[in-house]
């Protein structure tokens, strides 16, 4: 099945997109996570930009060993 990442926007969480998770949960596997520093996520202090995130990202696919992924995200998950 296929992989899909939901991103939250800034000052979101994760909890937003489930009701999109329910949607789409029959065609694909899908990710939900908390960027560090929203929903409750501890922010480790590393500092708070796009670049951060998106390593943050890379190693989440690193960890469950995703290749190949679609991804959805609105205001800060879009870009």
């Amino acid at each position: 099945m296929k992989h899909i990442i939901l991103l939250h926007g800034a000052t979101g969480s994760k909890d937003q997109l489930e009701p999109l998770a329910k949607i789409l949960e029959e065609n694909f596997t899908i990710h939900l996570f908390n960027l560090p520093g929203h929903g409750g996520a501890a922010f480790p202090g590393a500092g708070f930009s796009l670049e951060y995130f998106a390593g943050v990202v890379l190693q989440y696919l690193d960890h469950h060993k995703i290749n190949s992924t679609s991804f959805f995200g609105y205001s800060m998950g879009a870009i």
